[in-house]
């Protein structure tokens, strides 16, 4: 009938229509809107920036911890040479080596003195020295004693600066490999989109 052929026709007037209205399910080679070579390669990129950023601060973080360890190290040496020292000038024998000194040097000048007045100096410069060697005794036992409480704290800080240097440069190592695994594939696209 005429109404089934206007229907008919309308039909198939309206499905041409759909079909080239259509969008296309891909974008046809050489279009404009396709991606360059460079926009692949636009997420690579801003991965390898983000890595070797991370990678750099690890290193500097790795390089301020091991700073930190040699100068804790350095100072735990001046400490034992301190103590050495102080162990020296508070060894009961070279105490009782200088008194001995002191004393021979007390009766060289009794004998060659002439006059009650040298004498007298005499007895009091060795006295003196008896006092300045008894007090240099006790500052030395007492640096000692300070010394070695402060190298023992300083031996527990330096393990947990060992601890901490170890784990920034594991940490640096790591992020630097992943740096360097970023710019690799980075190049590798890059390369296959020129």
């Amino acid at each position: 009938s005429a109404a089934g052929s206007t229907a008919s026709s309308g039909s198939s007037g309206s499905s041409g229509a759909e079909r080239s209205g259509s969008p296309r399910s891909s974008v046809a080679e050489g279009d404009p809107a396709a991606p360059s070579g460079a926009d692949q390669c636009a997420e690579m990129r801003r991965v390898a920036d983000e890595r070797c950023t991370v990678a750099a601060r690890a290193r500097a973080a790795a390089e301020d911890a091991a700073d930190e360890l040699r100068s804790a190290k350095r100072e735990y040496d001046e400490l034992a040479a301190r103590e050495s020292e102080a162990h020296r000038e508070g060894d009961p024998r070279a105490v009782r080596d200088a008194k001995e000194s002191a004393r021979a040097e007390f009766r060289r000048a009794h004998e060659a003195a002439t006059s009650p007045a040298e004498i007298e100096a005499a007895a009091s410069a060795w006295l003196h020295e008896i006092d300045r060697i008894n007090r240099a005794a006790r500052a030395a036992v007492t640096v000692a004693a300070d010394v070695r409480r402060r190298g023992a704290e300083l031996v527990t800080r330096m393990e947990t600066l060992t601890l901490a240097a170890d784990a920034a440069r594991i940490s640096a190592e790591t992020s630097q490999a992943a740096c360097q695994a970023a710019r690799e594939a980075l190049a590798a696209c890059e390369e296959a989109a020129s």
